[in-house]
């Protein structure tokens, strides 16, 4: 939700693994997470690099989130792309066991016009998963 110099929190280098963090040691249900080494990395607000990227031109039309907790930042980083009418669609995972995230989620989609239109867990093999993709388009 700003541009700025913060932690990432990294609990396992291997190759292919996530459930790395920006910004807060915060899983993706809002725990705390254990990381084994982390460093300064620069992330951008979405709005400013839309900014840098001559809009109308690269405005998104469609947006996939999967970023382990801090979606609902993210998503308030955006709130210029998201009022506009480009952005058609929003793929979001999200987990409700964060109750804050999820409720800022839904939030600020619905604000911006968007409606709830499909919803999955993220993995189909888990007996009782935690986190869900949820798919928004525009009213």
């Amino acid at each position: 939700n700003n541009s700025s110099i913060k932690q990432f929190y990294i609990p396992d280098s291997d190759p292919g693994y996530s459930g790395s963090s920006y910004g807060l040691p915060i899983d993706h249900e809002g725990k705390p997470l254990q990381y084994n080494t982390h460093m300064n990395m620069f992330g951008i607000k979405g709005d400013d690099l839309i900014g840098f990227l001559n809009p109308p031109l690269s405005l998104p039309t469609h947006i996939k989130l999967d970023v382990d907790g801090i979606e609902d930042k993210i998503l308030q980083g955006l709130e210029n792309v998201l009022s506009t009418e480009c952005v058609r669609s929003v793929l979001v995972e999200s987990s409700e066991v964060y109750k804050d995230s999820h409720d800022t989620i839904n939030e600020i989609l619905k604000t911006n016009g968007f409606l709830l239109q499909q919803s999955e867990a993220s993995n189909p093999y888990e007996k009782h998963p935690s986190s869900y993709n949820y798919i928004f388009t525009r009213k």
